[in-house]
């Protein structure tokens, strides 16, 4: 039995360097990235609040970034601002629409939600009520906007960027990105 201590610290030793040595608890699987920077434009209109990706082929991520009031973009792809894969990546940029509607609801119920959940009965019943009403009432707007845009009301929200450019396939944009900073600036058609 004594021996089989003698040997222990050995043991650890060897599996410890079989660690190492196989690659065990130190290696990354991350491919190379650089820095992405942007603008995108549609016509001479910048594209806001559009969602700008990066995709290398065979790549387990893609890279994104949205669009700010000026059109530009940083992309990111593990941490915020950290870039897209160094090589041939393909891109597409898509509209992110919206429903201001939505927003009102969602607003709503941030602002409600105290009183709506009060422990004093009376008041939250009534904000709770109250809640109640004007999401009808917003959710008949939504309905009669909608309907609109089914006729060709002239409320009809018209895509900012063609469709074309939201598909791998159908975008026609490859970009390579090199080491260190890179900056891409994306004047997209209107049709």
């Amino acid at each position: 039995m004594a021996a089989y201590f003698n040997r222990l610290p050995r043991i650890w030793v060897t599996f410890s360097l079989f660690l190492l040595i196989s690659g065990c608890g130190g290696g990354s699987d991350r491919l190379p990235m650089a820095v992405v920077t942007g603008s995108v434009k549609v016509g001479e209109e910048p594209a806001v609040g559009a969602l700008v990706t990066f995709q290398q082929t065979g790549a387990s991520r893609v890279s994104s970034g949205k669009t700010d009031a000026d059109g530009k973009f940083e992309l990111t792809t593990y941490t915020n601002g950290d870039g897209a894969f160094i090589g041939l990546n393909s891109v597409t940029i898509a509209s992110i629409e919206v429903n201001p509607v939505m927003e009102e609801i969602a607003k709503l119920a941030e602002e409600t939600k105290a009183k709506r959940y009060s422990t004093n009965r009376e008041e939250s019943d009534q904000a709770t009520r109250e809640y109640n009403q004007k999401t009808a009432e917003l959710m008949a707007k939504h309905a009669k906007l909608a309907a609109k845009k089914k006729t060709g009301g002239k409320d009809k929200d018209e895509r900012l960027i063609p469709l074309k450019y939201s598909k791998v396939g159908t975008s026609g944009l490859e970009y390579t990105v090199v080491g260190g900073r890179n900056h891409f600036d994306f004047a997209l058609d209107k049709k």
